[in-house]
């Protein structure tokens, strides 16, 4: 799952760690996501964020993301993509 960091922050449960695998989303891992992102703003660049759940669908299963019909609470942050985004 993509989208703005600040709002799928809010649905993950746990964060990607190089070193140590999915831990837990506490305080100290929120405030380091909120400095890199904020940093990131400082320099005028626009911040994606990545996610992802696992589940276990049916085979003839269709996504619909409209209906919400799949897992979108207790995600793992898996990180952000800072990019620029010049004003038109």
């Amino acid at each position: 799952m993509k989208g703005a960091s600040d709002i799928l922050i809010k649905k993950c449960d746990k964060i990607m760690d190089m070193s140590e695998g999915e831990v837990p989303l506490d305080k100290n891992e929120r405030a380091k996501f909120e400095r890199a992102v904020e940093t990131f703003g400082d320099q005028g660049r626009r911040v994606i964020g990545f996610a992802q759940v696992e589940f276990v669908a049916a085979d003839n299963f269709v996504f619909n993301e409209k209906a919400g019909n799949y897992p979108q609470e207790g995600l793992v942050f898996l990180g952000t993509c800072a990019i620029m985004d010049p004003p038109r």
